[in-house]
């Protein structure tokens, strides 16, 4: 039976350094979406933001990610202007009938998680087990010890959350 796997998209590089460090706390095998399209500088930023304020879907490259009888897939995406990232979306849409339990983080500038986490739930079609929310602040500075190890605890633990309960941390002031 295949084991954890961790699934992100990042495109400053902070939603990939906290899934290399949850894939890594749980032996996780990790996945990262990749599309043909291009979002680096000024014009990435300004097309990010757009599909993401659109709720656009973009087109992915093809992966060999399986998941199925998996005990989790934990699903990491950057927060644009207060929205899931787009290729986050995509990958949901087109993957939500092959993953059972489900855990959901996001980085982010500073606001937005509580909307971002529950369109994640709305999107995947499920309630996840865990759920965090990390600013850019914490990740750059290695800021989010005791929130990653409550992370952790609640995706091994793979209780199911209540509705309301996002995120189960929420950032820190800065």
């Amino acid at each position: 039976m295949p084991g954890p796997l961790v699934v992100f998209y990042s495109r400053t590089g902070h939603t990939r350094r906290i899934a290399y460090e949850i894939a890594a706390a749980l032996d996780a095998e990790i996945g990262e979406i990749h599309e043909p399209g291009n979002r680096r500088g000024p014009l990435g930023y300004v097309r990010s933001s757009i599909e993401a304020l659109l709720g656009v879907a973009p087109r992915l490259s093809p992966n060999r990610l399986d998941l199925r009888n998996r005990p989790v897939v934990v699903i990491g995406t950057p927060i644009w202007f207060w929205n899931i990232a787009s290729p986050v979306r995509s990958f949901l849409l087109g993957h939500r009938t092959r993953m059972g339990r489900v855990a959901f983080f996001c980085t982010c500038g500073g606001s937005g998680e509580r909307k971002v986490l529950r369109d994640l739930r709305s999107v995947c079609g499920r309630a996840p087990v865990a759920t965090m929310a990390l600013t850019e602040r914490q990740c750059a500075a290695g800021a989010h010890d005791e929130e990653l190890a409550h992370f952790l605890a609640r995706v091994q633990q793979g209780t199911v959350q209540p509705d309301g309960a996002y995120p189960t941390h929420r950032p820190k002031p800065t």
